[in-house]
């Protein structure tokens, strides 16, 4: 039987850019699949986002995409808590938090340089992954909204060259921890 797909169904875009993700990280080209998982965040945010109201507004593209991704990830911050709360959830915690950050020994996840904003998502971050820790009902959507910033502050860095490619740095190294817990964010948006 033949399947018809509207025009304006951005998951099966979605889903393709994820199956290139994951076999990019399998490869440990953790570049290549933090720009294919991020390609896949953004179309599958587009596509909860027109199914909320059916168009979208034209204008700042970067600032209407942060603000979507935010939106999906607080409507979303259950599953996600859900899912961080499960084996595979707490070794991707664990290993993000245990994250060395060249910059200074009291800073864990990502050295923001001076950028406030993402220093504030890594520290709350810090205090959700610490192992141990439960993140609480009220603490949902803190949690997400911080790994909204995280992931978009990661991408603006590596667009906009803050963030350097070099397959044997600290750049890959922070991709290839949290690169399992963007793809597997996008897995969940995608069941909107």
């Amino acid at each position: 039987m033949l399947e018809i797909q509207t025009v304006h169904d951005r998951s099966p875009f979605a889903r393709q850019w994820l199956k290139s993700a994951r076999a990019q990280q399998d490869n440990n080209d953790v570049f290549s699949a933090y720009f294919s998982a991020y390609i896949a965040l953004v179309a599958c945010v587009t596509q909860i986002a027109g199914d909320k109201s059916g168009k979208l507004p034209s204008g700042d593209d970067e600032k209407w995409e942060r603000q979507r991704i935010t939106e999906a990830f607080i409507l979303k911050s259950d599953q996600i808590a859900t899912f961080l709360e499960t084996d595979r959830g707490m070794k991707i915690k664990e290993v993000i938090w245990q994250r060395v950050i060249p910059e200074g020994d009291k800073l864990r996840i990502i050295g923001p340089g001076s950028d406030t904003e993402l220093a504030f998502a890594a520290k709350q971050l810090e205090r959700f992954f610490k192992p141990g820790t439960q993140v609480n009902l009220a603490q949902y959507v803190e949690q997400s909204r911080q790994l909204s910033i995280l992931f978009s502050k990661v991408r603006n860095k590596l667009f906009h060259g803050g963030k350097m490619y070099d397959p044997e740095g600290t750049d890959a190294e922070l991709l290839q921890k949290i690169n399992p817990l963007l793809i597997e964010i996008v897995e969940i948006l995608l069941k909107h």
